[in-house]
């Protein structure tokens, strides 16, 4: 569960509460929006793909399109994790009963240098994101104990400055930096990757060593 698509993990808290509710279908997002950062120096044709790319990415997770993500995603990972449990818990929380992305808005930060290794071309892209999520179970986060609890987690994960709760609307605002791997092999489609820590940890298990040697 930990290995999930950054997005994905914040609704891992909805299982802190029980309710006794099917789960509803995904609802349309009110605001996604994909933009490019005014910041970036002159892309490369190749940058320019890329970017274009990672774009279509990005809108595939933000509407949570649960086949596009997994086939946009660098399909070594699937070594690592069972690609059906990867979609079955990604279908559990688009289809939760207790939280709902009201929008979200994402910001292409980086487009790194695109680099060749045995199998293809690789590069590091980031992105920032807004994203603003509905408490809509009123069972779930109820007191003030709970939603201050909520407030610590998600200061220690995402900073002070990047976390806001109207406890009246009950609606989170979480801003975020990302960033990830952008991987090419042979005539295959751009694949993406998160590059974090815990991610990191199974990188030596499927990603190609060339990669590896540039962390």
């Amino acid at each position: 569960m930990k290995f999930l698509i950054p997005l994905l993990s914040l609704f891992l808290l909805s299982s802190c509460a029980s309710t006794k509710k099917k789960p509803e279908p995904p609802k349309k997002i009110e605001k996604c929006v994909v933009k490019k950062c005014l910041s970036l120096p002159n892309l490369s044709q190749k940058q320019e793909i890329l970017f274009t790319a990672l774009q279509s990415y990005l809108k595939e997770l933000q509407l949570l399109h649960i086949d596009n993500i997994v086939e946009m995603t660098y399909p070594k990972l699937f070594r690592i994790i069972p690609k059906f449990q990867y979609k079955r818990q990604i279908q559990t929380m688009a289809k939760s009963s207790n939280l709902e992305i009201k929008s979200f808005e994402s910001n292409i930060t980086n487009i790194g240098k695109i680099k060749s290794f045995s199998d293809g071309n690789f590069s590091k892209v980031g992105y920032s994101s807004k994203i603003k999520i509905h408490l809509k179970n009123p069972k779930l986060y109820n007191t003030k104990v709970s939603i201050d609890t909520l407030y610590s987690i998600f200061v220690r994960k995402y900073g002070k400055e990047n976390i806001h709760i109207d406890t009246k609307k009950r609606i989170i605002s979480i801003k975020n930096k990302e960033t990830m791997f952008a991987i090419k092999e042979a005539d295959n489609q751009w694949k993406f990757l998160l590059d974090n820590p815990t991610y990191r940890e199974l990188y030596p298990d499927f990603l190609p060593h060339e990669i590896l040697d540039t962390i």
